[in-house]
């Protein structure tokens, strides 16, 4: 039902191509990952109808014999794991590693994430699957400065402008204690007003 090409509908080239593409995308994300499709058409008929004719060959479905999380210095291997849609014993899924690689990416604790079979030349069906990430700088500091302006309430009617240098400062601690959470603390010095906040931020 996904395939563009229909019986009673026109026949085109590049729609059998795409669907083509759809098959072999199909098997790949059910383990076959050297599916291989052609696509033909035959003559037309008297009538100007075409057969098109698709010679699938899906191959070998792999599977996921073991995960190996490697690159991670300070991060939990637990807290890796739990964002990982991919398990042992499982097809080798290609949504499933696209969708492992986006959650390990949205914790914000990693530069880098890379998901891949250890051996990708090989022609074993029984795959040990590698989980490399690259773990982003833990401290940042950022400041600022300025001048700050307000009005500020008085007899004048408009009140009365006041001046005041201003400086600011924000520290943040990504991935405290390996868990992906992250501390933050921020404040804001001048002579008109002071203030700061502290925040903890746990994903999910």
């Amino acid at each position: 039902k996904s395939l563009l090409s229909k019986p009673g509908q026109p026949y085109s080239p590049v729609q059998a191509q795409t669907d083509r593409e759809f098959i072999i995308n199909y098997f790949a994300d059910r383990g076959y990952l050297h599916a291989r499709a052609e696509w033909s058409a035959s003559a037309p008929s008297e009538s100007g109808e075409v057969d098109v004719i698709f010679q699938i060959d899906p191959g070998e479905q792999e599977e996921i014999q073991r995960v190996v999380v490697i690159g991670n210095e300070h991060t939990r291997e637990g807290t890796i794991r739990r964002e990982l849609t991919v398990k042992s014993g499982d097809p080798l899924r290609q949504s499933n590693v696209l969708n492992s690689q986006r959650q390990l990416y949205d914790l914000g604790v990693f530069s880098e994430v890379q998901i891949a079979p250890e051996d990708p030349q090989s022609m074993e069906t029984s795959r040990t699957l590698l989980v490399a990430v690259e773990e982003a700088r833990r401290w940042t500091v950022g400041y600022g400065g300025g001048v700050e302006v307000q009005r500020l309430g008085s007899n004048a009617p408009q009140g009365q402008l006041k001046e005041s240098p201003r400086l600011s400062l924000e520290v943040s601690r990504l991935n405290v204690g390996g868990r992906a959470q992250t501390l933050s603390l921020r404040g804001r010095l001048s002579t008109i007003e002071t203030g700061g906040a502290l925040s903890y931020f746990v994903p999910r």
